[in-house]
């Protein structure tokens, strides 16, 4: 088994929780801002629209063909034009509750915290992730994650997004590790997976849906205790 020293984590569903805390948080905002008396078509409705309308934009902002606070809004613009509304305001008022009220919700993924307890200590951890700085510090420090970590790498400060070489390889820099010795772990096969795979860095992808793919990654695990057999 090949030893591993810098064990690198993607955060969103991952480790933190996204479907579940997004939903919360989605779920108060449309009481609070009484969004049935929106015209809305009810929650179930309008997250369904957002679900899809949101992993869209994300693409785009990798991309780098959506900004930051185009991001921040239209996911909700266009979730409500689907709902027959076109309120841009409301779209704001959504949106600035969203980035308040989501990173302070704290479930983790199935297994994170006694993953992580379990490998504390014996490996150097870090995180790598595409999210937007000021977001995801909340959630590392609410949620109880941070303590476990060395490094959170971000894209927006390295200037490179998942899944470009660059970042990982600024990762390694950062972190004065080697891609010999060092392992990503996420949940995305391309954004981490593969891109971790491209910058010669060994790759789990953590499926838990159990996708079939026939990209080449070191490991397809369905649960992250799985880990354990790997490490």
């Amino acid at each position: 088994m090949k030893k591993y020293k810098h064990l690198f984590f993607d955060l969103d569903r991952t480790l933190w929780d996204f479907d579940k805390n997004s939903r919360l948080a989605l779920e108060i905002i449309y009481v609070d801002l009484k969004l049935d008396d929106e015209g809305l078509n009810g929650f179930e409705s309008f997250i369904g629209h957002y679900h899809d309308i949101n992993a869209h934009c994300w693409d785009l902002y990798r991309k780098g063909l959506m900004t930051k606070d185009d991001l921040r809004f239209r996911r909700f613009d266009l979730a409500l034009r689907k709902e027959g509304i076109t309120d841009v305001d409301l779209s704001i008022r959504i949106a600035d509750a969203y980035v308040e009220i989501a990173p302070k919700m704290t479930s983790l993924v199935p297994g994170a915290s006694e993953l992580l307890n379990h490998i504390s200590g014996k490996y150097k951890l870090h995180i790598i992730t595409n999210g937007f700085p000021e977001v995801q510090r909340i959630k590392m420090r609410l949620s109880g994650l941070k303590p476990h970590f060395d490094r959170l790498i971000i894209s927006e400060e390295i200037g490179y997004s998942k899944p470009h070489p660059e970042i990982f390889r600024q990762a390694l820099v950062q972190t004065r590790a080697k891609a010999s010795d060092s392992l990503m772990i996420g949940d995305d096969l391309h954004v981490d997976a593969v891109g971790a795979t491209t910058a010669g860095i060994d790759a789990v992808f953590y499926n838990p849906e159990g996708i079939s793919h026939e990209e080449s990654v070191a490991y397809d695990i369905r649960h992250l205790d799985e880990l354990k057999d790997i490490l």
